[in-house]
């Protein structure tokens, strides 16, 4: 059996003088004390979802090679020390401190995450704080071209862009200059689903079908999207399961879940949003009323 590192130390990037006086004492010190320590630059990491199977690369090595794990300073890697410390705690591997696993933003970076690591269909991503060329044309290997841009923290189809071939990628990606971004396969669709999730009920299903003369890929109601409301008795059970275990996972109440279906018929969940957007129409749709019916509910009034 090969070898285990048995400390890993992840950082952030070090600029300053005396941070890099700080660091190389460190890593003497435990070089004296024959501990078998690397230390990785968090910019360093990628991670890989696929398919229900999540990968953490450390540079030449990955998670699995790995036994014991040191956060040292984690700043605007938050989300990817989420990410890595739950991973390990699935995988039994030691790493301090706790606090890391227990709490998250909700971003699509986390989000995307945690359907990967509950087996719930979601797109093939790939993601790393920084994005060399070496990382991005790594990246559209791993995912195919085209493949979808997306901001960590955007909403109403902002912040997304689609790359078509390999020479765009480094063009493109200079608008997103200084965002969390994440890398995800595309998914040829015709249409998308909004649902509605109101506690343990699928309250409304919505169909956004965008206009297929335009050059538009996303089916945002933002960006011109129509909007076709369904009956809830003719939306089968399966995608009701999945948007109601997806909002579940996330413990989101009251949720968007933005499920996508590709040309053969299969489903994605590509986004929960935890603060939904509703059409005010009541003479096309039932949200408000939905809403009000739940909180009625929630609060013991019906």
């Amino acid at each position: 059996m090969e070898k285990k590192i048995n400390l890993l130390v992840l950082h952030p990037r070090v600029s300053s003088k005396n941070a890099k006086k700080a660091l190389n004492l460190f890593k003497n010190g435990l070089i004296k004390e024959k501990v078998d320590a690397r230390f990785v630059d968090f910019e360093e990491v990628e991670v890989f979802l696929n398919n229900g199977e999540v990968e953490v690369l450390f540079g030449e090595f990955n998670l699995n090679e790995v036994e014991n794990i040191f956060f040292r300073k984690v700043g605007f890697n938050k989300d990817l020390a989420f990410l890595i410390s739950t991973l390990a705690d699935r995988k039994d591997i030691n790493f301090t401190d706790k606090l890391y696993a227990r709490f998250y933003d909700s971003t699509k970076l986390t989000q995307t995450f945690l359907f990967h690591m509950e087996n719930i269909s979601a797109p093939k991503t790939y993601f790393s704080p920084v994005y060399d060329k070496r990382k991005l044309f790594k990246a559209a290997d791993f995912l195919g071209v085209p493949f979808i841009v997306k901001e960590c923290n955007s909403s109403q189809g902002k912040g997304v862009s689609l790359i078509e071939n390999k020479n765009q990628i480094e063009e493109k990606l200079k608008s997103f200059s200084g965002k969390q971004i994440i890398l995800q396969e595309f998914i040829k669709n015709d249409f998308e689903y909004r649902v509605l999730v109101t506690g343990s009920e699928v309250a409304v299903v919505e169909k956004k079908i965008r206009d297929k003369n335009s050059n538009e890929f996303r089916n945002n109601v933002h960006l011109g999207a129509q909007e076709e409301f369904l009956d809830i008795s003719s939306v089968d059970k399966s995608m009701k399961d999945l948007a109601l275990k997806a909002a579940d996972i996330l413990g989101i109440q009251i949720a968007g879940v933005d499920v996508i279906e590709d040309l053969k018929g299969n489903r994605f969940i590509t986004e929960v949003n935890s603060n939904p957007s509703f059409t005010y129409n009541e003479s096309v749709s039932n949200e408000i009323s939905k809403l009000i019916s739940f909180l009625k509910k929630w609060i013991g009034k019906e």
